[in-house]
């Protein structure tokens, strides 16, 4: 008897454990949890080289659990809404690149390449160690089957005491400066 109680205390405790958040556990953003930036919880003012392709801009909030308050959303044009209505041999336009703001509505990075596709290349988002409802860092892997192949983008890392994120890390070419909101 005493074996079984034990054994459903350390089982019971195992569940209250896997339960607990883990700070350094990674999730991928996914673009399904996005919204168009007029539902937006958050108020974010775009420069006016975004207003051709407002239709098509997405807000991409980063929450830990899908009830968390996000402190730090991610907003880009999304193609292939731009494109959806648009002619086969469309011209390619000069997108604004993506930009994650805090809920204040304050840039706190850039992203060199559009979320979650710029074709041929697609964007995998991760971000993990947590700083309260903060991600602490945010990694980007870039899928591309041109000759290049895949790579990372640097590291962002967030700066308490600038609040905002700082690429880290190796870059292809010069990626880590246009990832600043500077």
């Amino acid at each position: 008897m005493k074996a079984l109680l034990t054994l459903i205390l350390v089982l019971f405790s195992g569940l209250a454990c896997s339960r607990t958040p883990d700070v350094e556990k990674f999730q991928t953003l996914s673009d399904k949890t996005c919204v168009s930036i007029a539902a937006s919880p958050v108020k974010i003012t775009l420069p006016l080289q975004w207003q051709p392709y407002m239709s098509s801009v997405r807000v991409c909030p980063l929450t830990r659990m899908a009830n968390d308050r996000p402190a730090i959303f991610l907003v880009s044009v999304f193609i292939e809404d731009y494109y959806r209505d648009k002619p086969m041999d469309a011209e390619w336009d000069k997108f604004p690149k993506p930009v994650f703001f805090n809920a204040a509505g304050q840039c706190v990075a850039r992203l060199p390449d559009l979320f979650p596709t710029e074709p041929p290349r697609d964007l995998e988002i991760s971000y993990g160690h947590w700083q309260g409802n903060i991600p602490g860092e945010i990694r980007t892997h870039v899928s591309n089957p041109a000759v290049g192949g895949d790579f990372e983008l640097p590291v962002l890392k967030w700066d308490e005491a600038k609040l905002h994120y700082v690429p880290v890390g190796e870059t292809p070419g010069s990626k880590k400066e246009r990832m600043r909101c500077e």
